[in-house]
């Protein structure tokens, strides 16, 4: 689907196609994602984990509560998503015919139901008929291993030549007693754990796939495909650059591009505002307060306290002079941080659910770096 998209934007790959190809990006390591959420054992270990998925930058806030609203089938929900994504997309005339946006639907439908199936085969069990016949059968071996071989080594090691004392002389057959009820049992009932640990190779062992390792590789693919095709045009020199229709595609990108730039220096709104998550998506940062309301719902603690109300009016002379008073702190990069941000800072900073979701020594760069920081990383730790 990524290529495909790339391929139809062009040179019309703009920063609104890049947003749009990642989000589709970004939810299918989410359906990924929660197909591993989806074994955990407890439902708190589960909104724990669509929890995390929200601050690694795989959900907004928004995303995450519509999946925490849900108990079933939370996987198949990204590829809906996409599903609308798509039926957007050929409305707005970037899917430029039927027959492709029929062909990119059908995939969407496959990965779909491909998350359905993983599903299904990981709730259906083994038949419990089959499951008991195969222990019976290994234990009914251990039983019969233990009575018949255990005579043959106590006869192996007591007899003697001629009725004599002294060591005995059945050392080969004492040798091969031993390793048969040594090796087999052990064997047969390490077969059985080994079926029962890969039954489910979607959960949290050194047995199962490595569900991190596979959701970076996917990212890595999506952004090498989207730098391959948008940082070189193939059709340069060669017979097709000459064509009027690439010169035209050519005068058009150009045209985009420039009016894109001058949006960019001319837009009020600063650079720190957009953030790239770690799904490599180009989403709204998560506010302070979204993410500690989202920490303690996961810690099991209180929502974050709304802020005061707002106090009387006074006088214009106090007014200038809390004014004066409030801008206090200058960071070593000449940044003014009020009062009431320190304050607000400092109250979310000792909430014992951030402490438990970030750790004392996070919580202590994060202050030095909103005391002491650039104006960058200020306002980093602010958003």
């Amino acid at each position: 689907l990524v290529s495909t998209l790339t391929t139809f934007y062009g040179d019309q790959y703009d920063r609104t196609a890049e947003k749009i190809i990642h989000r589709i990006y970004r939810y299918g390591r989410l359906s990924l994602a929660l197909i591993y959420a989806s074994q955990l054992s407890t439902a708190k270990e589960q909104r724990e984990f669509v929890n995390m998925l929200f601050l690694r930058g795989l959900a907004t806030d928004e995303e995450a509560g519509v999946l925490l609203s849900m108990r079933r089938t939370r996987e198949e929900i990204p590829w809906v998503w996409i599903h609308r994504i798509l039926h957007r997309l050929y409305l707005d005339g970037v899917i430029p015919s039927d027959h492709m946006y029929t062909l990119m639907t059908q995939r969407a439908s496959i990965a779909q139901d491909g998350a359905a199936f993983i599903l299904g085969q990981l709730g259906t069990q083994l038949p419990m008929t089959y499951v008991h016949m195969v222990s019976l059968l290994v234990k009914v071996n251990n039983i019969v291993v233990a009575v018949a071989i255990g005579p043959l080594i106590f006869i192996s090691f007591v007899q003697h030549p001629d009725g004599t004392g002294g060591d005995s002389t059945q050392l080969v057959p004492l040798t091969v007693y031993l390793l048969t009820i040594l090796i087999i049992p052990v064997l047969f009932n390490g077969l059985l754990i080994v079926c029962q640990q890969i039954d489910n190779p979607f959960a949290n062992s050194t047995l199962d796939y490595p569900g991190w390792h596979i959701d970076q590789a996917m990212r890595q693919d999506a952004v090498n495909i989207i730098r391959g095709s948008h940082h070189y045009d193939p059709c340069q020199a060669t017979p097709l650059a000459n064509t009027p229709t690439y010169r035209q595609h050519q005068d058009a990108a150009k045209t985009t591009t420039d009016s894109d730039n001058n949006h960019r220096v001319d837009s009020s709104r600063p650079q720190q505002q957009q953030q790239q998550g770690a799904g490599g998506d180009l989403v709204e940062p998560p506010s302070c307060q979204a993410i500690v309301n989202r920490g303690c719902a996961a810690g099991g603690s209180q929502q974050a306290p709304q802020p005061a109300a707002e106090e009387p009016p006074t006088s214009s002379v106090s007014t200038r002079a809390a004014s004066t008073d409030a801008q206090v702190h200058h960071t070593a990069g000449g940044v003014v941080v009020d009062r009431d941000t320190v304050d607000k800072f400092w109250r979310i900073m000792r909430r014992p659910c951030v402490k438990r979701q970030l750790g004392d020594k996070a919580v202590g760069s994060l202050t030095h770096l909103f005391l002491y920081g650039s104006l960058q990383q200020v306002s980093l730790v602010q958003q």
